[in-house]
């Protein structure tokens, strides 16, 4: 429904790694945070996501 990415510094180093963090969670959305840090421990990159859920009729 709705992304939103800020890319506030390049990553720099051998690798990155990312931590994700619901904000909320509905019965039909979730939104998520994610955060990708470069190996010196720096913000790189922070991503804010609102998805809607579908529900699979078996």
């Amino acid at each position: 429904m709705e992304s939103s990415t800020h890319f506030l510094r390049p990553v720099h180093g051998t690798g990155a790694f990312a931590i994700s963090r619901p904000l909320h969670v509905g019965r039909s959305t979730v939104a998520v945070e994610i955060d990708i840090w470069d190996d010196k421990d720096r913000l790189c990159v922070r991503v804010t996501q609102l998805v809607a859920l579908r529900r699979t009729h078996a």
